[in-house]
């Protein structure tokens, strides 16, 4: 670990850019960087450029923006010692759509400070921590101490849609991203406030279903008499899950399902219980009646499916109307092993004997689970780097309740380690999104002891 006389001068470093690190990130918030699926963004391969200098102005040579379909990437890498580890660190620069300007106190695009956080789209998810990392290498060199690691970099221009670029350039480029593990930062902190690792993320299926009973919505007089399209989604949603248990009701739909192994469920033990921090945050009702080592069970060891979108009919005016057709947006939020096409194919023939054909469904995009074991030798390490910072104990999660696109660090065959640098109340992908300026701070820490503890710690695999 880095002696603490070497560790005061990267805190003096730190602290005395502190103001010129808002700034960079300020421009980053500036570029509305939101992905679509098929239309390019010009913002995104704006951002592109402006990463693809930074990393030049670092000492990246080969850096590149690459487009494979829609959205940009930018790789590169730094360092080629065959004697130190090499980490892929991994980041995502598109971000949510704003929304209604209205629902934001600032524009979602210029970025304020107040009381200490930085409010603009982004300012959390991805920007703040994905900088984070390049200002933990610069303090590496303006301090004249060697990285102690090899670094590959990937930029993802897609990932609020689904990774597709990222995907396909894995297929197809492989040996660009070759290293011994990945790193990145993203999500929010657990809700105890304490530092937070995870160690995988859920798979998804998320699709559209679109469904019409009469060829265009009619006057309510006929209720008694036209089948009504809400009513009828409304049936098939039913016959998807048992309002009871919430157990999806599709055959096959478990049989893949990896159970929790010994270094799971203690992992699920010692996660703090999220109680008192739902109540505050969410006031969810009714309260769920379970214990805290149930709750993490089911939000992060067990799939589930989730109604993400509900349209039919008016919800505008006072009309009386038989909705004549709905749409629903559906996600299957996945676990190990599970496989995203075989749980495609299980809804499609579950939906099908209610009418609902293939030329109804619109698959949005899939991912497929991930995992990196918690007793894995980096764990400790990283842990240790995370509570030197912070100074108090981290949470270790066995994954992200939410998809990822860390499969494909399975895939290149690399374990994956993921330390969140926002705060619990980021607001990320909803108004008014924001990151604590304490927490970016400490966040570039991280990444410098992170650093350190996997060339201190790790092993030179994919050479």
């Amino acid at each position: 670990m880095i002696d603490e006389q070497t560790w005061r001068k990267f805190i003096q470093y730190v602290d005395a850019n502190h103001d010129t690190a808002i700034e960079r990130l300020s421009e980053l918030i500036r570029i509305p960087t939101v992905a679509d699926p098929v239309t390019p963004n010009p913002a995104l391969d704006e951002c592109a450029h402006f990463i693809q200098s930074w990393l030049q102005r670092i000492g990246v040579h080969d850096a590149r923006v690459v487009t494979p379909e829609v959205n940009p990437l930018v790789t590169g890498s730094l360092g080629n010692d065959p004697g130190k580890p090499t980490v892929l660190i991994y980041s995502h620069m598109d971000v949510q759509a704003a929304g209604p300007e209205t629902d934001w106190d600032t524009p979602p695009f210029e970025p304020v400070v107040k009381e200490n956080r930085l409010y603009g789209r982004g300012s959390g998810d991805n920007k703040g921590q994905f900088i984070a990392h390049l200002l933990a290498i610069e303090a590496y060199q303006q301090l004249g101490i060697p990285l102690p690691v090899n670094i590959r970099f990937l930029y993802d221009g897609g990932e609020e849609i689904g990774s597709g670029d990222f995907a396909r350039f894995v297929e197809q480029s492989p040996e660009t991203l070759a290293a011994d593990y990945a790193f990145t930062s993203d999500g929010p902190a657990h809700e105890s406030w304490r530092p937070t690792m995870v160690l995988g993320g859920r798979g998804i299926v998320y699709l559209k279903i679109r469904l019409r009973t009469i060829n265009r919505s009619t006057h309510s007089q006929y209720a008694p008499v036209l089948p009504n399209a809400a009513w009828r989604m409304l049936q098939i949603l039913n016959s998807l899950r048992d309002p009871e248990t919430g157990r999806v009701n599709v055959d096959g739909f478990y049989d893949d399902v990896r159970e929790p192994d010994r270094a799971d469920l203690s992992l699920l033990g010692a996660i703090p219980s999220p109680n008192e921090n739902l109540r505050e945050q969410l006031a969810p009702d009714p309260f769920p009646d379970i214990s805290s080592d149930e709750y993490y069970r089911r939000l992060l060891m067990e799939p589930v499916l989730n109604i993400a979108g509900f349209a039919a009919g008016d919800l505008t005016g006072n009309q009386t109307v038989v909705p004549g057709d709905v749409e629903v947006k559906l996600e299957a939020l996945l676990v190990p092993d599970q496989d995203p096409q075989r749980i495609t194919e299980l809804l499609k023939t579950h939906l099908e004997p209610w009418g609902i054909g293939s030329s109804d469904i619109e698959i949005m995009f899939t991912m497929k689970p991930s995992r990196t074991p918690p007793d894995h030798p980096m764990v400790g390490p990283l842990t240790d780097a995370m509570r030197r910072v912070w100074d108090t104990e981290p949470v270790v999660m066995n994954r992200f309740a939410s998809y990822s696109p860390y499969y494909l660090f399975d895939q290149l065959g690399m374990p994956g380690f993921y330390i969140a640098y926002a705060q619990p109340d980021q607001s990320n992908h909803a108004p008014n999104e924001n990151l604590d300026l304490t927490w970016f701070r400490n966040g570039i820490l991280t990444s410098i002891a992170v650093l350190d503890q996997f060339g201190r710690h790790g092993e030179v695999r994919n050479q």
